[in-house]
């Protein structure tokens, strides 16, 4: 797995050695063709998606949305803040990413559904050894904040847009990742059941979703494990469906 922009403020050692610090990267000068490169950085197709916004490490006050999230290309992978460090720092990428990016007329490639599973596994398998996902800093400096892989299976699978999906593909989804991750989101779900102060604000902060009490949210969860990981025949679907 190759990633662009392997800054150390950024990515755990998990994912590798990084190439230094993203302020050894800036530069004075934009690429002559920096809008397109940062196009091509957005149109990447999502590996792992996180909700919220991350702040600007080098101080400019600014905050990107979606900015802890991974993207690709089928090949390389980078952040979702990326764009926003070659557009505002004048960051500096490989040359051969950028290569590639020209080469392909700053168009990303349509998505090979299985090479991309592949690459989400390695981004889930790094944060899982990992145990910390980074999250651009405030003004003040960097900070790596740890992000549970558990939490985020919601916010990919569960959330307003795909929670009240019924196709079926949930169950087979989940199931065609790693036993190791298939494991880590059986015990969370097993966490959360046990753990009375997992409420609805908390589920409605990750999610989007509102329950009108802990008892449905439980009950739903519940039913979800039970659709998940003991072969329930349907997967059930939040209120208001």
């Amino acid at each position: 797995m190759r990633i662009a922009g392997l800054f150390e403020e950024f990515w755990p050692p998990s994912f590798g050695t990084s190439v230094g610090s993203v302020r050894d990267f800036t530069s004075s000068a934009p690429y002559e063709d920096s809008k397109e490169i940062t196009k091509y950085l957005l149109a990447g197709h999502d590996l792992f998606s996180v909700m919220g916004s991350s702040g600007d490490i080098l101080g400019s006050g600014e905050t990107i949305l979606g900015g802890d999230s991974v993207l690709s290309d089928g090949d390389w992978v980078w952040r979702g803040d990326l764009w926003f460090y070659v557009r505002k720092h004048n960051a500096r990428l490989p040359d051969p990413f950028l290569a590639r990016v020209r080469e392909k007329q700053y168009l990303v490639p349509a998505g090979k559904e299985v090479e991309l599973r592949n690459l989400a596994q390695k981004v889930q398998d790094g944060l899982m050894a990992g145990q910390q996902f980074p999250q651009a800093a405030t003004q003040s400096g960097s900070k790596m904040a740890r992000i549970d892989p558990f939490r985020n299976f919601f916010r990919v699978h569960l959330d307003l847009e795909r929670g009240y999906e019924n196709t079926g593909e949930l169950r087979p989804t989940l199931l065609s990742f790693s036993d190791s991750y298939v494991k880590m989101i059986r015990e969370g779900f097993e966490r959360i059941m046990a753990d009375d102060t997992f409420g609805p604000d908390e589920y409605e902060r990750l999610t989007d979703i509102e329950f009108p009490d802990s008892e449905t949210l439980h009950t739903y969860l519940r039913d979800m494990y039970d659709y998940l990981f003991n072969g329930a025949p349907e997967q059930p679907m939040p209120p208001g469906y």
